[in-house]
């Protein structure tokens, strides 16, 4: 790349950055992309450019609808942005990137000692008894009913 300086008679600079002819651009598409060309093959022809991606099918009845989907967005950065600027710059500043590394089932220590996630809580020892409580499948009666009958309405 060339720069070219020249002095205007206002006394301002003038900045001219010339790019070799090797540029960032694929000029064999030139051709290709430019309207009239285009237009001139559909007069030829009588058919338009066709385009070559392939359309992606799917059941997708189950998918929510966009406000839906930009609200969970949404919600999701803004609950990124109340995290500590320590925390944030860990993932780059990107909730995508908090969101893999806490889908990955080897962070979950990690994530527990970051405050992301709440340590999961403590089971009682096992005393041994063969009770069960009610809420481990029996029902208690209920005060004034007959036990049976409740079992039969089930």
């Amino acid at each position: 790349m060339e720069t070219i300086i020249t002095k205007r008679k206002n006394g301002s600079k003038r900045v001219q950055h010339r790019i070799s002819k090797e540029g960032p651009t694929e000029q064999h598409h030139a051709e290709f992309c430019d309207i009239n060309s285009m237009m001139r093959r559909f007069h030829k022809t009588g058919l338009l450019p066709q385009c070559t991606d392939q359309p992606i099918y799917g059941d997708f009845t189950m998918a929510d609808d966009y406000l839906t989907m930009r609200t969970r967005i949404s919600d999701a950065q803004s609950d990124f942005m109340r995290l500590p600027a320590e925390l944030r710059q860990r993932f780059e500043n990107d909730p995508a990137q908090l969101l893999r590394f806490l889908e990955n089932e080897s962070n979950r220590q990690e994530a527990i000692e970051l405050g992301l996630i709440p340590e999961p809580a403590q089971e009682p020892p096992d005393t041994g008894s063969d009770t069960k409580t009610p809420s481990e499948g029996s029902q208690a009666p209920l005060k004034g009913s007959n036990s049976e009958a409740v079992k039969a309405s089930d």
